[in-house]
């Protein structure tokens, strides 16, 4: 059935402060589906609430019906269970004409025809919800017992919780919310065989059909809990009985006279016995059963079956504690292998690092601290990760999926919307998928000096210190005082370092103080390469993690098979967001440009001291072209004298062929047989190339 479109806003309708395709187009189809047909959605935010609160409700009568049918309670609480068993039965009544006005779904189509709603329901789970609900109570008191068809309602739960996509974990916690309900039921229907049996047997008794002696096949256990007697008498036997046969005599001549199970049950006689009549002690009562329920479901009752009931009902329960014992045995062992699977990939690669640091490396202190270091990197990363990689879990998945798990994986980053991100969508989905995870520890380097590296570093958590290469300094340090002691030095040498000439630490007067330093904090702060165009290059950065830090990390060559395949435009974008981050961090090192690095404005040179240095960097330059010019020129002399041997074996190869085949390469254009042409003159030998006679042609 077509669905139209309005405008209305329904009371359940999703509100969202952030644009969401998705809870936008469930929200239309809300709109809709009231609009145009009076019904509600088949999901919404409302209707999860609604149905969560009947599950608790469910699970609420599934506990409370069997426990007052059971246990005799006060008068005052059996009212107020009574009153919240009508609510549960109203918002019942209020759920099954709701389910009547829902849509549902038919292979992904909408459906909002009522009639089939009405039929699906119908044939469905109607008739469970209807035996469910009915007030059998106030049909007839004999029918009180057929509010445990309101039991059925738990269907509801196992839809539910078949409908989540839960672990193992749940599934765990799943079966252990059953064997406690299980439990809870055996509980309740041992003490009701219980209580049963003993107001029969006082019922005989009072009646004059009973014996008046204590027959195992007839009574109830509630008389019948170990050990026997009163605790001051030591638990005698003996004085246990003659104590209730006292009790029955003295009772005799009374006008409520009292039957041995009384006497058996009272506190005059018995410290263990229970009377099922007593309302004040019902929770005892109940934690007695409970605690039977357990014992027989794990085959080890504390009160042995003795009645035909008795018996019946417990061999029932040994079959139902097997089952639920298997379940759970089975559970918790693949829990347990599934924990141990987990950290089983950790514990193979720090027993692989261990062998390693064993075997390769002398023994003594410097294996150790290897495979320690190794270790720790390796633990750090695996907290982490858990040893999944993002892209390897991602790969079976189609693209576009992908990247929406992609964008929710990186949330946190997108929201802190660093410059290089701020590109188009699909564009910025093939940068994320191309994201590491890596974890820098506390106190170690990340980059060191001039490391051969083009990968870009993108902090998430943490404290990073960024310097300029010491190396780098002391390069540039070694420039500016080659171009101040002026030209002549150089000219004499022809451009090159004269001996003695380079610059040792001791002579950068306030090395430290030069060597400027940045603390990066934000997450989302980016260490990039100098050109990521240009690939793996030497670093001009030194970066040291102050504290523990989360990072990502991207290389420069994928990244720039990505820039390559989107139009310039977004590639450009990516380019000048790395380009102003690498200028930003260098100009706040204060960098000059002397051997990859950038020049601030602050720090430019003055005219006279570049023009001398570019001077000196023009002669140098030159000796370097006449070194490559004549590396070029031995490199050709080779080749020539290779061709010159080459020439001299050609007529050798030629007179070979000749004889061989028998026609000469002068030949070659005769005419055929009876040709009475005359052969060709043979040219004068001339002069080969390289010396030598050339080849006839």
């Amino acid at each position: 059935m077509a669905i139209g479109f309005a405008t209305v806003r329904m009371p359940w309708s999703p509100r969202s402060h952030k644009a969401n395709p998705e809870r936008d187009a469930d929200a239309e189809i809300a709109r809709n589906l009231w609009k145009y047909h009076w019904l509600l959605p088949p999901t919404s935010f409302m209707r999860s609430i609604w149905d969560w609160t009947l599950l608790v409700l469910v699970v609420f009568s599934s506990v409370q019906i069997p426990f007052v049918l059971s246990f005799k309670l006060a008068s005052n609480t059996e009212s107020i269970l009574g009153s919240i068993d009508w609510v549960i039965d109203a918002l019942f009544y209020i759920d099954m004409l709701l389910i009547f006005n829902t849509s549902f779904y038919i292979e992904e189509e909408l459906c909002a025809d009522r009639r089939m709603i009405a039929k699906r329901y119908g044939v469905g789970w109607f008739p469970v919800d209807l035996l469910a609900t009915l007030p059998w109570e106030l049909l007839s008191s004999s029918l009180a017992a057929m509010r445990l068809l309101r039991l059925l309602r738990l269907s509801r739960v196992v839809k539910k919780v078949d409908s989540l996509k839960g672990g193992m974990g749940l599934r765990f916690f799943y079966l252990i919310f059953w064997w406690l309900l299980i439990a809870h039921w055996t509980a309740c229907m041992w003490w009701y065989i219980g209580k049963t049996g003993w107001e029969q047997e006082r019922d005989d008794f009072l009646a004059g059909r009973g014996r008046g002696e204590i027959d195992g096949n007839t009574t109830s256990w509630l008389v019948r809990i170990p050990p026997s007697g009163k605790v001051e008498d030591g638990f005698s036997y003996t004085q246990f009985v003659s104590c209730w046969h006292a009790c029955v005599a003295r009772s005799a001549n009374t006008s409520k006279p009292l039957s041995p199970v009384e006497c058996m049950s009272s506190r005059e006689c018995d410290d263990n016995n229970f009377n099922p009549s007593e309302t004040g002690e019902v929770w005892n009562h109940w934690l007695s059963s409970f605690y039977w329920a357990f014992t027989m479901l794990m085959k080890t009752p504390y009160v042995g079956p003795d009645t035909l009931v008795e018996k019946l009902f417990s061999c029932i329960m040994v079959i139902i504690g097997a089952i639920i014992f298997a379940l759970l045995l089975g559970q918790v062992t693949t829990l347990i292998i599934s924990a141990s699977k987990a950290g089983a990939a950790l514990r193979d690669q720090l027993v692989q690092y261990r062998l390693f640091a064993v075997t390769r490396l002398p023994r003594g202190r410097a294996a150790f601290k290897v495979y320690d270091s190794l270790s720790k990197q390796m633990q750090a990363e695996w907290q982490l990760t858990k040893g999944m990689e993002t892209h390897m879990v991602l790969e079976p998945f189609p693209l576009q999926l992908r990247g929406d798990v992609l964008n929710a994986v990186y949330q946190n980053l997108i929201e802190v919307n660093p410059p290089f991100l701020r590109c188009s969508d699909q564009m910025r989905r093939q940068i994320l998928g191309l994201l590491r995870p890596a974890v820098a520890l506390k106190k170690s380097n990340v980059i060191t000096s001039r490391m051969f590296t083009g990968t870009i570093y993108i902090l998430i958590k943490g404290t990073l210190q960024v310097s300029q290469s010491p190396d780098l300094l002391i390069a540039n340090e070694r420039t500016t005082e080659r171009t101040t002691k002026g030209d002549d030095r150089a000219s004499k040498t022809g451009g090159k370092s004269p001996p003695g000439g380079s610059l040792k630490r001791s002579n950068t007067k306030n090395f430290k103080d030069k060597l400027k330093v940045r603390m990066l904090e934000k997450p989302g702060a980016v260490i990039p390469p100098e050109d990521i165009y240009y690939g793996a290059k030497a670093s001009v950065f030194t970066v040291f993690a102050v504290t523990r830090c989360q990072m990502l990390t991207l290389e420069s060559g994928p990244l720039r098979g990505v820039l390559q395949a989107f139009p310039a435009v977004d590639a450009n974008l990516v380019k000048e967001a790395f380009e102003a981050d690498y200028k930003n961090l260098a100009d706040s090192l204060k960098m000059t440009k002397g051997v990859g690095g950038r020049t601030s404005e602050a720090d430019a040179e003055p005219p006279a001291a570049a023009a001398k240095r570019a001077s000196v960097q023009e002669k140098v330059s030159v000796q370097d072209s006449v070194t490559r010019m004549e590396e070029r020129t031995v490199e050709l002399i080779k080749q020539v004298e290779e061709l010159n041997k080459l020439t001299e074996s050609l007529p050798t190869m030629l007179q070979v062929l000749e004889k061989r085949v028998g026609v000469s390469p002068s030949g070659a254009g005769s005419s055929g047989a009876g040709s009475s042409a005359e052969p060709a003159e043979s040219p004068a030998k001339k002069p080969g190339l390289f010396g030598g006679s050339s080849p006839p042609k």
